[in-house]
């Protein structure tokens, strides 16, 4: 192979050789294929421009019938609806009043999702039937120093499940901008945020995050945000018919932001008819809500009427006097009566321990 001459152009052999190269060895994906919808439409249509980044800076017309797939990176910039199957690399919704719908029968896999980074708005929707799971990364609005516009994501139905914490505003500490806003709205269906419980699970980031929880159910590992229940919703730790737990950790996001004065208290409260769904598998074995923090600044505020929803796993029957500590928080109010519901919560009291602890008790 003849060596090329200093200062020649590269040859045609050349490039594909660079180009080959760096697809070799892009263990991030950073040269993925980038389809972007710059009509409205939906995702099964002919909407896409397609630009492969190795080969070209420019957008051309997608081959028809030709879709994003599971390495590729999808670009919205318009209205989207998906009523499919689809898997993606990367997926952007940070055009101003882009819209992403994923209807009944829509089901979508992300490694990421990347959302509002503009100066105006953009907006996605989960409704019945329809699905979202996401692996590594998950925000809604504000990664950019420059976005100040709001992201909004409002899951009316159907399941999100997330390998990884999910980021309202601002999820990255030196880049992110302060003067975003990122609305998470959980009206309906289920949200899953299986990130490892040492991480901050729902984050209000750096700049204006909101989490409104509705009527949905919420299971999360991690919780580093105010969290109020009290529309109707079910806070499910491990999810239904499985035990877990869910605990309060520090926002590293927000304290860590330069300039920022960091609150570490935070509150749970919960309203009439708004649930904590409690699954007990064991003795030993049963879901808790834990909301302390280091300076004891964790407090669980539970209105009159509350519910504490009881169901015992495997065929389970505790014995007569056991005991199961189902809330731990360094503060602990009860106003007026809670209501035990649910198919095994006959012979089940509750009282609280120390101003810190519920505790149920089975029995006399």
């Amino acid at each position: 192979m003849a060596a090329q001459a200093f200062g020649a152009a590269p040859s045609a052999a050349d490039k594909q050789r660079e180009m080959e190269l760096k697809k070799r060895h892009d263990t991030h994906n950073n040269y993925a294929d980038v389809y972007s919808a710059r009509k409205a439409g939906n995702w099964d249509s002919d909407i896409w421009l397609l630009r492969k980044t190795l080969e070209s800076p420019d957008f051309s017309p997608a081959p028809k019938g030709k879709r994003p797939g599971k390495m590729d990176n999808a670009d919205l910039r318009r209205a989207v609806t998906l009523s499919s199957t689809a898997e993606v690399f990367r997926l952007f919704n940070n055009a101003h009043r882009a819209s992403f719908v994923i209807a009944k029968g829509g089901k979508l896999a992300a490694k990421h999702f990347y959302g509002y980074n503009g100066t105006a708005s953009a907006t996605v929707e989960l409704q019945n039937g329809g699905e979202l799971l996401i692996e590594n990364f998950f925000f809604v609005a504000g990664s950019m120093p420059e976005c100040t516009g709001k992201g909004e994501f409002l899951q009316n139905g159907g399941t999100v499940s997330a390998k990884c914490s999910l980021y309202l505003a601002g999820p990255w500490t030196q880049t992110s901008s302060p003067k975003c806003t990122g609305v998470y709205t959980l009206a309906g269906g289920v949200l899953n945020i299986n990130s490892p419980k040492e991480k901050e699970g729902i984050s209000k980031g750096v700049g204006n995050g909101i989490f409104y929880f509705g009527k949905g159910t919420l299971n999360t590992r991690a919780v580093a945000i105010n969290l109020e229940n009290i529309n109707g919703g079910n806070l499910s730790p491990g999810g239904d018919a499985q035990v877990g737990e869910t605990v309060l950790n520090t926002d590293t996001t927000a304290k860590n932001h330069p300039g920022s004065v960091y609150d570490e208290a935070r509150t749970y409260t919960q309203g009439k008819n708004s649930r904590l769904t409690i699954n007990l598998a064991s003795k030993s074995q049963y879901d808790r809500l834990i909301w302390t923090t280091p300076q004891r600044k964790g407090s669980v505020v539970l209105k009159s009427g509350t519910v504490i929803w009881i169901e015992n796993l495997k065929k389970y029957t505790p014995s007569s006097g056991a005991k199961f500590d189902i809330i731990l928080a360094d503060h602990l109010s009860v106003e007026g009566e809670l209501s035990l519901e649910g198919p095994d919560a006959r012979n089940f009291s509750y009282e609280v321990v120390d101003g810190k602890t519920l505790r149920l008790t089975y029995g006399k």
